[in-house]
């Protein structure tokens, strides 16, 4: 039987680099914003990330986009 996959939640997960450890690599923290719009843009979910980023002190190093589909299987 075949599959349908459907969105049914995102995830914008920002990675900011809060300090240097003692050999100079970036200290990472991760930090989600649970419910996203599903049908959200990439381009606007970055921009948001990036207005967020501006709000903080921590540098902004990466962007993730989590989505979590719902599968049904058709009959």
């Amino acid at each position: 039987m075949p599959v349908v996959s459907t969105i049914s939640n995102s995830t914008l997960k920002m990675v900011v680099a809060t300090g240097m450890d003692e050999a100079g690599n970036p200290i990472l923290r991760g930090r989600a914003y649970n419910k996203v719009k599903p049908l959200a843009a990439d381009q606007g979910i970055f921009d948001a990330a990036l207005a967020l980023a501006g709000l903080g002190t921590a540098a902004l190093h990466g962007v993730e986009r989590i989505d979590t589909k719902t599968l049904v299987e058709i009959p």
